[in-house]
């Protein structure tokens, strides 16, 4: 379970300031588990998230450190370093998956900064140069979001209206 909820952790940090929707996080724990059973020879077509697995994990994906849980663009739990635990994060963190669907239908779990800049960079600071530059971090998220998918340098220009020259 550990390789499980790690990956989701990375996975969603990897989607750096844009976050991760439920359904993509359950995907992030389809990937894990597939990957899992690849390791050890089984057949990683066998894999199904159901709601049992979804209850099981959620008090875990709810705890994890650096993480925010955000919906309509306030954040309702945050498990930053320095993050106070308020009301509505204690009551968010009794809900059940299904409560917390119904009743926050735009979740999203989204990294800290400091989470991104430490797997991005390999510290929490980041990179002062980079980070100074409003449009290379854009375009450094944008590559992490992309992972093995890639993206091209066309697509980079058109999405962040660039030259092509410059990206």
């Amino acid at each position: 379970m550990d390789d499980i909820i790690q990956t989701v952790k990375l996975e969603v940090t990897l989607d750096c300031e844009q976050g991760s929707s439920l359904s993509k996080i359950w995907s992030y724990v389809e990937l894990a588990q597939r990957r899992l059973l690849q390791q050890h020879g089984l057949d990683p077509e066998s894999v199904t998230i159901d709601d049992a697995l979804k209850r099981y994990l959620w008090p875990y994906i709810t705890r994890l450190s650096e993480m925010m849980f955000i919906d309509a663009g306030s954040t309702i739990h945050d498990t930053s370093a320095n993050a106070v635990v308020s009301d509505a994060a204690r009551d968010f963190l009794s809900l059940s998956v299904d409560e917390a669907e119904s009743r926050f239908p735009a979740l999203i779990m989204r990294a800290s900064r400091r989470a991104i800049n430490k797997e991005i960079f390999g510290r929490e600071e980041g990179n002062e140069k980079l980070l100074r530059s409003a449009n290379s971090y854009k375009l450094i998220q944008e590559l992490s979001r992309a992972r093995e998918k890639g993206v091209t340098q066309v697509q980079l220009s058109k999405t962040f209206e660039l030259d092509p020259r410059s990206t």
